[in-house]
């Protein structure tokens, strides 16, 4: 699109003012700007750079004085002051034929000063609101959560994230940070309880109006950590407001999701029927749960469902297609509601994962406060070759 020329005022009053001062370029210019480089006569809008019906290109604009110039043209009678009637404030940038209307004869008493006034400045918001409408949706809030794998810390840099959240932008250099970082002996009760009231404190902040933001109307999360301790977050965060989940993948150390290879599905299947009231679900993605190792403990008699790859084999580099997250979504909501049906009064189930991240993230989301069932979350100790429980998520703390 060619950028148009700036137009001179054109002229509201008689010829015999000839020494009438010309508009200033810079308030030509924001005339251009303000208006969106369109009419500002209500409901017109016609561009006014191009013709609308030959597309050719050229300057079709018109500067429209409010108040003439002149005490002899349209509305020239108002005590608007000569000196003032050049101001920005006295300007329309408009189309040739809105500009004809407005300053003919017959139809001038139809345009008073305070209607065509109401018509820019209407018309200036709505550009404005497109504006910042579109800025808005370029920008997304960032929550980062860091940990280490086999004792060392893995960083996600500035770099990283925006490669990963574009076209989007980050809303402020304020992140979210969260270090889920776990060592070696860092299975006790205290260390749970601990980091999930720091997680549910982060979030709440962010959240909050005058907190890390303003306003976030979109959210987006690169995370590693603990998969107990990512279920919560997901479950802090609101499902009401647009996220993006992230992945890191191995091969190419990324976040920005893959756009070729396998979109994978998934299968909800019962494993076996138990005698007692407690329901395990398993999630056999990342690697097989090991069910075996609940004979003996107290989960030995519950009934076991699981969630697993469709035809393919549990992989920790399953996940590289946003689909396939998606994909997941629908089969695990559905999985909650079954449930839910199929055991009336359900209040608990036992979850015992084996996902990647983004995953994790999108199971405790998903749940739907005092509706769905509190997720009771495993961990697997691989010192004790078992599952210790390590935290409730949905329980409203």
């Amino acid at each position: 699109m060619v950028t148009p020329s700036l137009p001179a005022a054109t002229a509201t009053a008689p010829k015999k003012l000839k020494s009438r001062p010309s508009i200033k370029e810079s308030i030509q210019l924001k005339l251009w700007l303000k208006a969106g480089g369109l009419c500002s006569f209500h409901g017109c809008q016609e561009p006014l750079n191009y013709d609308s019906l030959t597309l050719h290109e050229t300057n079709f604009s018109n500067i429209a004085h409010i108040v003439a110039f002149s005490e002899d043209g349209p509305r020239g009678k108002h005590p608007l002051p000569i000196a003032r009637r050049n101001d920005y404030d006295n300007l329309m940038l408009v189309c040739t034929h809105c500009h004809k209307l407005i300053d003919s004869k017959e139809n001038e008493h139809k345009f008073p000063v305070d209607l065509l006034h109401a018509y820019k400045r209407t018309h200036e918001e709505q550009v404005e609101f497109a504006r910042e409408l579109v800025q808005k949706r370029s920008k997304t809030h960032l929550v980062r959560c860091r940990a280490n794998i086999q004792n060392e810390m893995v960083q996600i840099s500035l770099e990283e994230i925006q490669d990963a959240i574009q076209p989007r932008y980050p809303a402020s250099r304020r992140f979210t940070d969260l270090d889920l970082t776990r060592f070696a002996g860092d299975d006790s009760p205290a260390y749970w309880q601990s980091k999930k009231q720091e997680v549910s404190q982060a979030i709440e902040k962010m959240l909050t109006p005058g907190g890390a933001t303003d306003a976030v109307e979109h959210i987006s999360v690169l995370a590693m950590g603990p998969m107990p301790l990512l279920m919560h977050l997901g479950n802090c965060l609101s499902n009401k407001i647009p996220t993006d989940l992230f992945q890191r993948h191995r091969d190419t150390e990324r976040w920005a999701w893959k756009t070729e290879g396998k979109v994978l599905d998934f299968t909800f299947t019962k494993v076996k029927d138990g005698a007692s009231a407690d329901v395990v679900l398993a999630l056999s993605l990342s690697g097989r749960v090991r069910l075996e190792t609940l004979i003996g403990g107290p989960l030995e008699a519950a009934t076991i469902y699981e969630i697993s790859l469709d035809g393919e084999a549990p992989s920790p580099t399953f996940l590289n297609r946003k689909e396939t997250l998606a994909n997941f979504k629908t089969v695990y909501r559905k999985a909650i509601s079954q449930l839910s049906n199929q055991h009336p009064g359900l209040k608990t189930i036992q979850m015992l994962p084996a996902v990647p991240a983004p995953i994790a993230v999108l199971c405790g989301r998903e749940l739907l406060h005092k509706a769905d069932p509190v997720l009771a979350v495993y961990d697997f100790n691989k010192d004790k070759n078992g599952f210790d429980f390590t935290m409730e998520v949905n329980n409203g703390r």
